[in-house]
């Protein structure tokens, strides 16, 4: 059986055009069974389609900590086009399975929730196509299916994510009004815990204070009223 996730490897491998993967996205017959696979890391087909990138082979890590204000970036045509299809499959995805509870909050090997990816992965596209990425992290993070509580094995929620790995970057898209749109958006989901712990029984704040070497961490908690300080 063709599955998504294969398709998407393909095209990541670069042995097939987008134009496949769109004509799998058009078959009005499409099972379910098609999208819903696990590869060998865990991770389903939205998982595999944030994690795409144009440079065959690129460490991710590398990915998360690009910086767009490095001197000389440019946007290239082609990459582009190709974060615009990668855009489009994420968008089919989430709308395709907006009510699979299993699927949007799978978990990869390494813990990560494709909401996860979502908050990772906004932010390392040129600014012309981030404000897209925002509203995808939005549709997960307003999607009463999805658990935004989940922690990886960085003992991180997405929330946690979002704070610690760009909101320091003041130089850095996106701008701070993009991120209080999703720090709102995650405390107004009626599912949302500010006070989780993971299993390290650490909470927020025992997480961001880690990042008091870098930051003055305050202005995290500025926008995170909700936090009980004390337990």
């Amino acid at each position: 059986m063709l599955t998504l996730n294969y398709l998407i490897d393909q095209f990541q491998n670069k042995k097939i055009q987008f134009s496949i993967i769109e004509d799998f996205m058009n078959n009005p017959n499409i099972s379910d069974e098609e999208v819903i696979g696990l590869d060998n890391n865990n991770r389903n087909a939205l998982h595999n389609s944030f994690l795409l990138d144009l440079d065959e082979g690129a460490e991710i890590e590398d990915e998360y900590n690009y910086d767009p204000h490095e001197e000389g970036w440019e946007t290239s045509s082609e990459l582009i086009e190709f974060t615009t299809n990668k855009i489009k499959l994420i968008n089919w995805l989430i709308n395709f399975k907006k009510n699979d509870k299993n699927f949007l909050n799978q978990q990869d090997i390494e813990g990560n929730s494709p909401l996860h990816l979502a908050i990772m992965k906004q932010y390392i596209v040129d600014w012309k196509l981030g404000g897209e990425f925002k509203n995808i992290a939005k549709q997960l993070i307003n999607n009463s299916q999805v658990n935004p509580n989940l922690v990886n094995l960085q003992n991180e929620t997405p929330f946690c994510k979002l704070l610690i790995q760009e909101i320091n970057k003041a130089d850095a898209y996106p701008t701070n009004k993009e991120i209080r749109e999703l720090v709102n958006d995650f405390q107004n989901n009626s599912h949302f815990n500010i006070n989780s712990v993971n299993i390290k029984n650490q909470n927020l704040l025992h997480i961001i204070a880690k990042e008091g070497n870098k930051t003055d961490f305050r202005i995290n908690f500025a926008i995170t009223k909700k936090l009980i300080f004390i337990k």
